[in-house]
């Protein structure tokens, strides 16, 4: 790899650029732990779609102002959005598809019409089709969604609406954030947690990201339990490596993501 030229490496290492591609964004804040661009230069590539994902490193300020002048370019078909764009990125839409709706926030938008935008949020479907794929049945599941933000509340609507899990627990710093959240679901409560007593447990904060932080201190899991991590950087997360230790179903951070490559691939126009 050259380390000198960075242009070059992320040809080398994802994808090969023709001037014809449909030119995708993923924007976030920090960017660095995205792997985006590499996970969907390789399903293009298998699925022979013409096109290219692009990591931005944008701020709140220039959320809006970024994406304006996104539009601009001919051959732009959307963007993926990470922290902490989501709330924005719903905020931004004319049109609310239907999972955007339920949560009030968005991972995806495209441009339609004059100066508007459609958004969807993905990320709880990615999860639900990656326990699907390691055929883990949710329904009725006492569930644990730590983190309620963007992805924390777009998992819990996706596991109440499309995996009809059992009981749901909302934890969070913030816990007027956590009660908000509660208060979207049909059957959820705000306390803090004892980790043993949970079926599935989703870890759906940023804590963890880049480090080896736990969201929660010195966790107990039973061995049956379902552990999930939306964190993809690393990979296997320290809160990931103490639930196999005791035994649990371990789901990374990146089988959430290939989950919802083909969904976002949809929205964005690019595959029937």
């Amino acid at each position: 790899m050259n380390r000198n030229n960075p242009i070059k490496n992320m040809i080398d290492t994802h994808i090969t650029l023709r001037n014809s591609q449909r030119v995708l964004a993923i924007i976030g804040d920090p960017i660095h732990q995205v792997t985006s661009p590499a996970t969907f230069g390789k399903y293009f590539q298998t699925h022979d779609i013409d096109a290219v994902m692009v990591p931005l490193h944008v701020g709140s300020e220039d959320f809006n102002r970024v994406l304006a002048g996104l539009r601009k370019v001919k051959n732009f078909s959307g963007a993926v959005v990470t922290i902490p764009h989501k709330y924005d990125a719903y905020n931004l839409a004319h049109k609310r598809n239907p999972m955007a709706q339920a949560t009030g926030t968005a991972n995806v938008l495209i441009p339609i019409g004059k100066d508007q935008w459609s958004a969807e949020m993905l990320d709880g479907v990615g999860l639900i089709n990656a326990l699907e794929k390691r055929s883990v049945e949710t329904a009725g599941l006492r569930t644990l969604i730590i983190g309620a933000g963007g992805a924390g509340t777009a998992v819990a609507v996706a596991l109440e609406q499309l995996g009809r899990v059992g009981s749901i627990t909302i934890w969070d710093t913030d816990v007027q954030r956590a009660k908000a959240l509660s208060a979207k679901l049909a059957q959820a409560e705000v306390v803090e947690p004892d980790t043993s007593e949970y079926q599935l447990i989703v870890n759906a904060s940023p804590v963890g990201m880049g480090s080896d932080a736990m969201p929660l201190d010195a966790p107990r899991f039973s061995p049956a339990t379902i552990v999930c991590d939306a964190i993809m950087h690393p990979p296997k997360t320290r809160f990931l490596r103490e639930a196999e230790k005791q035994g649990c179903i371990i789901v990374e951070g990146l089988e959430m993501l290939h989950g919802q490559v083909a969904p976002l691939v949809r929205f964005l126009g690019l595959q029937d």
